[in-house]
């Protein structure tokens, strides 16, 4: 079995059980067509993200993968200040500085890997 739909059956199982034992419940009434249009949505919009990872995963490498994380918290924080009126943290654009200055080596590491590679070929 692979680890991501692992994953997915262990998140269920916790859900169940966390909904068996506790006084919370996940019951959705079944007459709320806009409720469970939403849940529908959510599952093809997590497939669909975890779908383009592994792409990414497949066509980067793990380096270029490893990578997605640093960028995201780039890509969020302008959107965190922007829209949701949060104060830009300190050290931000030393930060950013030196989180888009390794991408840039990484990627051109990579570059330069392919071309000895093609080379020896």
């Amino acid at each position: 079995m692979r680890l991501h739909p692992a994953c997915l059956v262990a998140a269920a199982l916790l859900l169940g059980l966390f909904s068996a034992f506790s006084d919370f419940s996940v019951a959705i009434s079944l007459d709320a067509w806009l409720l469970l249009g939403l849940i529908v949505v959510q599952a093809w919009v997590f497939a669909g993200q975890f779908f383009l990872l592994f792409l990414l995963q497949k066509t980067g490498g793990p380096v270029l993968l490893s990578l997605l994380g640093a960028v995201g918290a780039v890509v969020g924080v302008p959107i965190a200040i922007f829209l949701q009126g949060e104060r830009p943290p300190e050290g931000l654009f030393l930060g950013a500085s030196l989180i888009a200055i390794g991408v840039v080596l990484v990627t051109w590491g990579g570059v330069k890997m392919a071309i000895i590679i093609t080379k020896e070929e």
